[in-house]
């Protein structure tokens, strides 16, 4: 039995029976629906369709973490999240992404058990000689770092030689960091997932990799370019890992996204040993993939070839201009300056444009503007706030486009003069917030002994055109996004 689990009884029947007749529920499968207050069964399985059920019956949230991994009800039930099927009708990928997630719901139906997962790890203080000397004689490693986040601090490195076994070593003493240096130069091939930003840590950490020959994050991008290819997504596609991308950091207040000094040391730990794991698996499924289809492997081949490229590219940076950037930096104060000024004759005052406060008392109590909103955030969200007042640019165009309407219908230029002002007070934050991005992304960047250094993506997009970010200590800049505007100064 598969039970649908929404907060009505309609669950959108149309698009969750076309789903499951698609995937053979219809043939092989008994499925009914059923309401949220009525909460899970052990007696079949939960498909929590949305994340007020997954919050309900899970006490978790983020469904766009947790859709498509084997998860617990707060019961002990076993369950799947799936997102809304109507999201398909307005988002391409995600009626893709269903296909996945049903063709796991019909495989998991068969076993309302929970998969089998016997992680071996070994952590910390355990790891011995011994381990090391078994994961050098492994064909493949799979390996990962945790870091913390807009540093060159790498905290631990992981290393999986198969699919349940993994070590975790501390990088913070003379035996661990031997250690990881001998497991990244062994023979073994080295498998990563998004290796550039890893093997680019590991380098200005002192390390060095060798037969660093595969990695998951361009399997990903050759079979599915469209499709996300984070690690949680492919683990909820190619592994039966419940998901684990949330543990050790819910715990730590202010650290959601990225390690820091108040990590959890243990969590860390077998954290990273799950990463590589589920490295190993993931590549080892994307593998059959690719290699049953030669023009996949070909073109995975080349990228792989691109990477140490890339790389290269990126730690060897740009020489700076640091007259001319001085120049165009007082320029753009000057133009700003004035901008300013002219902003504090219409408010009466100084107004701070980066301000949120600042700018929706202006917009929306001074100028009396019709108040835009936003999606909250998924914090916002869970403590039952679903959108928010916003001052963002996609507002400030909004509210552009509604004064220019506004003043099209009127006739005399007395009547026009207050919207003339709301005008030209939301072009001069729109020209403000711009000339703050310039300065503060293009000119005031960190540089390496005179060079922008740069992270370069050989998986950047859909069409196979490379991406670009700040390089990953936060220095540099994206270089893709260098405004192409000549600029006389």
């Amino acid at each position: 039995m598969i039970r649908f689990i929404g907060p009505s009884k309609a669950l959108q029947h149309e698009m969750l029976g076309h789903m499951a007749g698609r995937h053979g529920l219809a043939e092989g499968f008994d499925y009914e629906f059923g309401d949220i207050e009525n909460g899970t069964r052990s007696d079949c399985l939960n498909v929590l369709v949305g994340e007020e059920a997954l919050a309900r019956c899970c006490n978790v949230h983020g469904i766009d973490d947790y859709r498509g991994s084997i998860v617990s009800s707060t019961t002990g039930a076993k369950c799947i999240p799936i997102k809304y099927p109507s999201d398909a009708y307005y988002n391409g990928v995600q009626y893709a992404i269903l296909d996945f997630d049903f063709a796991r719901i019909v495989e998991e139906a068969r076993d309302l058990s929970f998969p089998n997962t016997p992680f071996e790890f070994t952590t910390g203080s355990d790891v011995s000689e011994l381990d090391i000397v078994l994961m050098e004689q492994a064909e493949y490693l799979a390996c990962d770092i945790e870091s913390v986040k807009a540093t060159s601090e790498i905290i631990c490195v992981g290393f999986a030689s198969g699919p349940w076994k993994a070590i975790s070593i501390f990088n913070n003493t003379p035996q661990g960091r031997e250690w990881i240096q001998r497991l990244l130069r062994c023979n073994a091939r080295k498998i990563f997932h998004f290796g550039s930003f890893d093997t680019t840590m590991l380098e200005l950490d002192g390390y060095d990799c060798t037969q660093y020959t595969d990695d998951t994050i361009i399997q990903a991008h050759v079979l599915a370019p469209e499709l996300p290819r984070d690690l949680g997504f492919l683990s909820s596609i190619y592994t039966k890992i419940p998901y684990f991308k949330s543990e050790g950091r819910t715990n730590i207040p202010g650290d959601a996204k990225a390690w820091s000094a108040k990590r959890d040391k243990t969590s860390l730990l077998v954290y990273n040993c799950k990463d590589c794991c589920a490295t190993y698996q993931i590549y080892q499924a994307q593998k059959v993939l690719i290699e049953e289809n030669p023009n996949h492997l070909h073109i995975y081949n080349y990228e792989m070839e691109m990477v140490p490229v890339a790389r290269e590219i990126g730690m060897n940076g740009m020489l700076l201009d640091f007259d001319r950037n001085r120049m165009i930096k007082e320029h753009l104060e000057t133009k700003k300056t004035k901008l300013t000024a002219a902003m504090s004759i219409i408010c009466g005052g100084p107004i701070n444009t980066a301000s949120p406060k600042q700018m929706q008392a202006a917009l929306y109590e001074g100028l009396g503007l019709p108040a835009k909103y936003k999606p909250a955030s998924k914090k916002k969200k869970e403590e039952g706030i679903h959108s928010t007042l916003t001052t963002d640019n996609d507002a400030l165009v909004s509210l552009v486009s509604a004064v220019k309407t506004q003043l099209n219908t009127l006739k005399t230029e007395k009547a026009k003069e207050p919207w003339k002002l709301r005008y030209h007070f939301i072009t001069i934050a729109i020209q403000l917030r711009g000339l703050d991005k310039l300065i503060g992304s293009y000119i005031d960047i960190t540089t390496h002994a005179g060079r922008i250094k740069s992270l370069y993506k050989v998986n950047g997009t859909e069409t196979g055109r490379w991406s670009c970010a700040q390089f990953i200590d936060g220095s540099g800049l994206n270089a893709q996004t260098v405004p192409r505007e000549e600029l006389t100064v």
